[in-house]
């Protein structure tokens, strides 16, 4: 097919391009996944309030939550890393969660949603890189040579997706 040839039937075209049909996810199957890696707490330890300001770190909204888990001090206490993230990190020199990283990962690997808010170079890539190779570890193995997502990455920007690929190389 030549240039601007059509590669195959994609629906009714309208000024923003061709439309998909809407999908009715009501009727598809779709197989569970694994969502909490840990357990949450049911209260607050002692001292982790204490933690959270010696790391710089505030949780406005629990969502619902009885309880925040206390920040991780290592990496390897999460329990839910695969051998070959902590042995990548610490190629990197990467020893110690930094402070967004000590709070969100026990959210996240927890199943909870997160908004976190820190400063550039502060860690918050690695913050939703590393839960996403506890899920991708924990997904059915794919079929050889399929051509399918298993974690997706979205960035506003090129630079963006170039410096979150370089940190994903780290893991």
């Amino acid at each position: 097919a030549g240039a601007g040839a059509p590669m195959g039937d994609w629906g009714a075209n309208d000024q923003y391009g061709p439309q998909l049909e809407p999908v009715d996810w009501s009727s598809k199957t779709r197989d569970d996944f694994q969502r909490a890696f840990l357990d949450l707490p049911p209260a607050e330890a002692r001292g982790v309030e204490d933690r959270r300001r010696d790391l710089g770190v505030r949780i406005e909204d629990l969502g619902g939550l009885a309880a925040a888990p206390a920040p991780a001090e290592s990496f390897e206490e999460l329990g839910a890393l695969p051998a070959y993230a902590l042995e990548g990190l610490k190629a990197h020199s990467i020893v110690s969660p930094m402070p967004i990283q000590a709070q969100a990962l026990p959210l996240v690997l927890g199943g909870c949603d997160l908004i976190g808010l820190a400063q550039t170079g502060s860690g918050k890539t690695l913050a939703f890189l590393l839960p996403a190779v506890a899920h991708i570890e924990a997904q059915p193995p794919i079929a050889w040579r399929a051509a399918t997502p298993i974690a997706l990455v979205l960035a506003p920007t090129r630079e963006l997706a170039v410096q979150i690929s370089d940190e994903a190389t780290k893991v």
